[in-house]
């Protein structure tokens, strides 16, 4: 006996939830307490984007706050006027 042919149903993807992506600890779980983070995935991965190379930025900007503070290049030890070149860090 033949039948009518049964397309199978389009898969269904979950609704996607940001508390499952990874980064998401045991002890803490999804840390959002005030609700800030978006509620679609590409402006959740844009944000996540953004805030890695902002964190990147702000580590380089460590090691050169450091860097100015220990390194003298030669020749520009002292002032024109003959004082000490003050560090970076006072």
């Amino acid at each position: 006996i033949k039948g009518p042919k049964v397309k199978p149903a389009p898969k269904v993807e979950p609704p996607w939830e940001a508390s499952q992506e990874l980064g998401v600890t045991a002890p803490v779980g999804f840390f959002d307490p005030l609700g800030l983070a978006p509620k679609d995935k590409e402006t959740f991965c844009e944000y996540r984007a953004c805030e890695l190379k902002h964190g990147r930025v702000a580590m380089m900007a460590s090691i050169g706050a450091l860097g100015q503070h220990f390194l003298r290049f030669p020749g520009f030890e002292k002032t024109q006027w003959g004082e000490e070149m003050p560090s970076g860090l006072m």
